[in-house]
Order: C-alpha cells, then structure tokens, then sequence
C-alpha cells in the first residue's frame, strides 16, 4: 500500500494514472451508452458515469465470484434512478457484464498461450 501510495508523490506518475482513469472511465461510459442505445434509450455521458459510479460504490467489497449479482443489481439500481424499465436495465446490466467478462477471459487466454513455459 505505501509503496503504491508513493506513485502519488510524483506528479508524472499521477498525471498519467489520472489521464489513464478518465480514458477508461470514458470507455466504459461509452460501452454503456451503445448498449442502451440499443434498448431504444438514450443516456447521457453524465448519466453513464452516475451509472459507473454506483457500479463502483456496489463492487468495492467483492461478496461474489466475478461480483455477479452484485454488479447486474447496482446498474439495474442506477437505471431505474434514471427511470429506465427494469427489463431494459437487466439486459443492459447483464450484457454489459458479460462484455467484460469475455474481455477479461480472452486477456487471460491470450496471456496464457502466449507466455507459458
């Protein structure tokens, strides 16, 4: 942890981290953005980052494998906020998680294929 926390100090180190952050924060709010697109709603970049950072707020202490439950809950909960249907939010929710999750598998693949010993 504190060697981790000694990043801060340097204001290289934590420019870049931040630009990182808000790059992947961007993505992932664009994801969510396409994928209601599809459900026939349209959401704002504000309303998607509201989405993440209750996603956030739900998975920081991990309760399950893969967070599953938890992670689908907390977007479906942020949806509704925004008055988007229960059925239009569990298919954004699920299918946002399982985007991840297959990207997160074929990262491991790959990894594994092409750096085992």
């Amino acid at each position: 942890l504190l060697h981790g926390l000694e990043g801060l100090a340097s204001p290289t180190q934590f420019s870049l981290g931040t630009l990182v952050s808000c790059i992947a924060w961007s993505a992932e709010a664009g994801a969510l953005m396409v994928e209601a697109h599809y459900q026939g709603i349209v959401l704002s970049f504000g309303m998607a980052m509201f989405i993440l950072a209750a996603l956030n707020l739900a998975i920081a202490i991990p309760i399950s494998v893969a967070n599953l439950g938890t992670f689908e809950a907390s977007i479906i909960f942020a949806l509704q906020r925004l008055d988007i249907p229960f059925d239009k939010a569990l298919a954004i929710a699920t299918f946002h998680h399982a985007m991840q999750l297959a990207g997160v598998s074929l990262m491991a693949l790959v990894t594994w294929i092409f750096f085992r010993k």
